[in-house]
């Protein structure tokens, strides 16, 4: 019913469709897009992309929740923002639903959505409710991988966002699927890059960055920047984003931000040096502050490996660059939803820890099993790992600990959702309380499934 819901909102209103899929960094690459779009498609009397107007000229919505569930991109087009789960919320939404799909006014010009998949044919389905203008592949790896016989048979099913997408796609430039795609997209195509590390290849990016950098000031606190080439157009960008993979997505959002301009009539004035202030959304690389200077990363939302492998070696690039003086504790919990490669992907981990790592806090059956189990055999030095039941447990031996040491640390957060929820550990040793509602679910349904799970 929401499926016959939102396809008849698409076909009665024909909004300008964006649509992101992938396996890491959806999420952050949709907020990404959104920001610019609606920081820069702005009209005034004097300038039409001037910064000081407040009226938009076109209306460019993308959901505030995560809703890139099999419900999600039904209730994205739909505008439905609350979720949860009992006979009585459905009821109330498909009658909501058909009062928007039937009656109400158009409700947005732009619309960004976000999905991934778990089944074959998924993809299939979807696209049967909207075929999208824009598509984007992020990065795509072994999670959500249960239903497949193969990790090919996941590429390929995600890959069919592409070729069904009506204008424009763009494509991972890092991602080893791009060869196999690319010459099967029939429409324009952009290659963009989430890293700087020089590759020789056929195939050459059309967005890419260099002289990517972090520092501190009063500004940002905490910022990075790069040039960032958008083919021939070249933009010097700072912003309070850490990791190089965004770098990738502003220039997506840049060179998207042309684009939509372009197909409404728009002009689109960018300046060379740009400064990019983004609202992070709770658990992507959200920095808070602890007693003697410690430093807090939370990237508590979920895990993938390529996505724990990137926020760990960023937090290790940031204290070597900004924080020598600190310790890095690393606190670690599953990966989830790995299936059969589960036990690869956590021993995986093994030697990247080593290097970097000076304590290590893990929670979960299969970082115990498996990254424990690899880190003795590598001969790592184990009084400094330390494994707990649940993140209560954890967020009580953290503040004990940082309430009793004249040590500074980094501590680096990240794993995946459900049953353990890392962020309630945070949540001990946050030092100022009222940033607890920046942390991942924190609404009173989490709240209550939480005290549940976690009992």
């Amino acid at each position: 019913m929401l499926w016959f819901f939102a396809k008849r909102y698409i076909k009665k209103y024909k909004p300008f469709v964006i649509w992101i899929t992938g396996s890491v960094w959806k999420t952050s690459c949709r907020m990404i897009i959104y920001q610019i779009l609606k920081k820069y498609l702005k009209i005034s009397s004097d300038d039409l992309l001037s910064m000081s107007s407040n009226k938009f000229l076109l209306n460019i919505y993308t959901s505030p929740k995560n809703f890139n569930w099999e419900y999600g991109l039904s209730l994205s087009i739909l505008g439905i923002e609350n979720y949860s789960p009992s006979i009585f919320w459905l009821l109330k939404n498909l009658f909501l639903a058909f009062k928007i799909a039937f009656f109400w006014k158009k409700k947005y010009d732009v619309i960004i959505l976000e999905y991934w998949i778990d089944h074959p044919w998924e993809m299939d389905f979807l696209l049967n409710i909207v075929k999208p203008h824009i598509g984007i592949i992020t990065s795509v790896d072994k999670v959500h991988s249960q239903y497949f016989s193969n990790f090919d048979e996941l590429l390929n099913e995600k890959a069919k966002l592409a070729l069904y997408t009506k204008e424009v796609v763009f494509l991972n430039y890092d991602n080893r699927f791009v060869k196999k795609i690319y010459p099967l997209v029939r429409v324009d195509k952009f290659l963009f890059r989430t890293s700087d590390h020089k590759i020789k290849d056929d195939l050459q990016p059309d967005i890419w960055f260099v002289d990517y950098k972090v520092g501190k000031d009063d500004e940002f606190y905490i910022y990075s920047e790069a040039d960032i080439y958008l083919k021939s157009q070249k933009f010097h960008i700072k912003t309070n984003l850490i990791g190089k993979e965004n770098m990738g997505y502003i220039g997506v959002g840049l060179a998207i931000l042309q684009i939509v301009a372009k197909r409404f009539d728009l002009s689109c004035n960018l300046w060379e040096n740009l400064k990019l202030y983004f609202e992070l959304l709770p658990g992507r690389f959200s920095i808070f502050e602890w007693i003697n200077d410690s430093i807090i990363i939370d990237s508590s939302y979920n895990a993938a490996p390529e996505s724990m492998r990137k926020i760990l070696e960023t937090s290790y690039n940031l204290k070597n660059k900004l924080f020598s003086d600190r310790k890095l504790i690393l606190v670690l919990w599953d990966m989830r939803e790995l299936w059969t490669f589960s036990e690869q992907k956590h021993r995986e981990l093994a030697g990247l820890v080593f290097n970097i790592a000076d304590e290590v806090f893990l929670v979960g059956e299969n970082m115990k099993k498996f990254l424990i189990d690899e880190l003795e055999k590598i001969w790592f030095d184990m009084s400094k790992v330390k494994w707990f039941n649940n993140s209560i447990e954890l967020g009580k031996f953290l503040k004990n600990k940082l309430n009793n040491t004249k040590e500074k640390y980094l501590i680096v957060f990240k794993g995946s959702q459900n049953t353990i929820f890392l962020e309630e550990a945070i949540k001990q040793i946050l030092k100022n309380k009222e940033e607890t509602s920046k942390l991942p679910r924190q609404t009173e349904r989490w709240i209550k499934k939480k005290a549940k799970s976690l009992l």
